[in-house]
C-alpha cells in the first residue's frame, strides 16, 4: 500500500496521519526530512501528528530535530492543535522543544484559548505554568516568555471569555487565579459574565460574581447581564443577579429594561420576580408599551392584577405608539378575565384599538369581528361605543359573527332599543340579521306549510 505514494515525503505524512510510529521511525532513519509539509494546506508532519493527537509520532519527530515553529495556512502551529485536542503528552514535549506558547492563528486564537474551549484542564494548567525561551524571530534562545492569559483574538475575546462560554467553571476559576481579567470586554463590549449568562452557566456566573466582576457593565447594545437573563428566560440567573444587586431599570439601546424584555418574551415568573424586586412598572420601551401592555396582550392575569395596584389611573389608559391601550390589547387577544378586571378599574372602553386600524372600529367592533362574543356583554355593560357600526364597511367586518350568533344579535338589539345608540341604517341591518335568523329557523320547523307561511307573515308585519 505504501508503494502507491509518489514520494517518500508523502509516505511520511501519511504515516503521521495514520499513527504508524514504526513506519515514521523507518522513514526518518532512511533520511526523509522531518520538516516536510503538505503542499495544499501547509500542514507539516509535526502538525499532522499533533492534529490527530499521535503523541508517539510527535516524540519521534522532535527527536529528529523537527522544527516546532512551523505553521500552516491558518497560521496554527503544532502546539495549538495538541492543546485543542487535549494531547497532554504532546503539549509537554512541544513546550520543552521551545514551541511558541503565545502564537496566534489567523483568527488571533492562542493555544490557551483553544484548550479552554474544549475544557482540557490538564493542558491549561501546563500552559499557564510553562514558559518559552525561544526567540521566534531569530530561532535562538531568548528571554523567558510566559503564557499571556489575557491575550485577545481578532474579536477581542480572551481565554476567560471562551471558558465562560463553554461553562467550564473549574477552568474559569483557574484563569481567574492566574490573573485572568474578569471584566475584559470584547469587540461588542461583552464581558465573560455576559457569555456565562447568555448560555445559562449558573456555576460560572456565581464564581464570577464571587470574584467581584462588575455586575453593571453594559455591552454596545447597552445591555447588562440582567437584560440577557431576563430576555432568555434564565430564571435562576435572574434571581442570582438580583440578589447580587444588579441594576433593575437600566435601559438598553431600544429603551427596554430587563422587566420589559421578560414581558416581551412572555417569561411570566421572571416578570413577577422583577416586579417584586422593585422594578419600575411604569417605564415604557421604544414602542411606548409598559409591562401592563405586554401582560394584557399575553394574558398574564396575576401580573395585571399586581401592576394595576401599583400604578395611577392615567397609566391604565396610557396608549402605545400605535394608540393601543392595555384594555385594547386585552380585547384584541380575547382575554375576558383581564378585560373584566380593567373595566372594573374604570378603564376607558370607548377608544379605538389602534390608529392604524379602520377608524370606525371600536373595542366592541373588534371583539365582534374576532369572534370574542364573551367580551360583548362586558363591553356593553361598561358603556362601550355601539355606534361602531357607523359605516357599511365596519358592519361588513363584523357581520359574519353577528349573523351566526342569535345571542349577540338579541343583545345588540336590546341594547340599542334601551340606549337608542345605533344609527338608523345600523338598526335596520341588525334587525334584518335577526329577522333572517328567525325565518330560517321557522323554515326548519316540522309544521304545515300554511301555518309556516302565516307565522312568517306575522313576523314580517311585526
Amino acid at each position: 500500500m505504501l508503494c502507491s505514494y509518489r514520494s517518500r515525503e508523502e509516505e511520511l505524512l501519511a504515516a503521521c496521519n495514520f499513527n504508524d510510529p514504526q513506519r515514521v521511525q523507518h522513514l526518518l532513519a532512511d533520511g526523509v526530512e522531518p520538516d516536510v509539509a503538505d503542499e495544499r494546506r501547509g500542514d507539516s508532519a509535526l502538525i499532522i501528528a499533533a492534529k490527530n493527537c499521535h503523541w508517539e509520532v510527535v516524540r519521534l519527530l522532535l527527536q529528529r530535530g523537527c522544527q516546532v515553529t512551523g505553521v500552516n495556512d491558518r497560521k496554527r502551529n503544532a502546539l495549538m492543535y495538541a492543546s485543542s485536542g487535549g494531547d497532554y503528552e504532546s503539549v509537554v514535549r512541544l513546550l520543552g522543544a521551545g514551541s511558541h506558547i503565545n502564537g496566534q492563528d489567523i483568527d488571533g486564537n492562542t493555544a490557551l484559548m483553544l484548550a479552554c474551549r474544549k475544557g482540557h484542564l490538564k493542558v491549561i494548567d501546563t500552559l499557564l505554568s510553562s514558559t518559552s525561551r525561544l526567540d521566534h524571530a531569530t530561532g535562538v534562545t531568548g528571554d523567558e516568555e510566559k503564557c499571556d492569559i489575557n491575550a485577545q483574538n481578532k474579536w477581542g475575546q480572551t481565554a476567560l471569555h471562551d471558558a465562560a462560554k463553554a461553562g467550564h467553571v473549574a477552568i474559569v476559576a483557574m484563569l481567574v487565579f492566574h490573573g485572568g481579567a474578569v471584566d475584559a470586554q470584547d469587540r461588542w463590549l461583552n464581558a465573560p459574565l455576559m457569555y456565562a449568562t447568555l448560555y445559562d452557566h449558573a456555576n460560572c456566573v456565581a464564581f464570577l460574581l464571587q470574584s467581584h466582576c462588575s455586575i453593571s457593565v453594559a455591552n454596545k447594545g447597552h445591555r447588562t447581564a440582567l437584560h440577557t437573563a431576563a430576555e432568555k428566560g434564565h430564571r435562576g440567573l435572574v434571581n442570582m443577579l438580583v440578589t447580587a444587586h444588579a441594576p433593575l431599570d437600566v435601559r438598553d439601546a431600544d429603551g427596554n429594561t430587563p422587566l420589559l424584555l421578560a414581558a416581551i418574551n412572555q417569561h411570566k415568573e421572571i416578570v413577577r420576580t422583577l416586579i417584586q424586586s422593585g422594578s419600575d412598572v411604569r417605564l415604557t420601551g421604544s414602542l411606548g408599551k409598559s409591562v401592563l401592555h405586554y401582560a394584557c396582550s399575553s394574558g398574564f392575569v396575576d401580573v395585571v392584577h399586581d401592576v394595576t395596584t401599583m400604578v395611577d389611573d392615567d397609566d391604565l389608559d396610557r396608549s402605545d405608539v400605535n394608540g393601543s391601550t392595555p384594555l385594547a390589547l386585552a380585547v384584541q387577544a380575547g382575554h375576558v378575565i383581564i378585560v373584566r378586571h380593567l373595566v372594573a378599574r374604570n378603564c376607558e372602553v370607548r377608544g379605538r384599538v389602534c390608529r392604524t386600524a379602520i377608524s370606525e372600529l371600536s373595542l366592541l367592533a373588534v371583539a365582534l369581528r374576532d369572534g370574542f362574543v364573551d367580551l360583548v356583554p362586558v363591553l356593553l355593560s361598561a358603556g362601550s361605543d355601539v355606534g361602531c357600526f357607523r359605516t357599511l364597511q365596519a358592519l361588513h367586518l363584523v357581520s359574519p359573527v353577528i349573523t351566526r350568533n342569535d345571542a349577540v344579535l338579541r343583545m345588540l338589539w336590546s341594547h340599542m332599543n334601551n340606549t337608542r345608540s345605533l344609527e338608523f341604517h345600523s338598526r335596520v341591518i341588525v334587525r334584518q340579521c335577526l329577522g333572517r335568523n328567525i325565518r330560517n329557523k321557522i323554515q326548519q320547523l316540522p309544521i304545515p306549510q300554511t301555518l309556516r307561511e302565516y307565522v312568517l307573515l306575522t313576523e314580517e308585519l311585526q
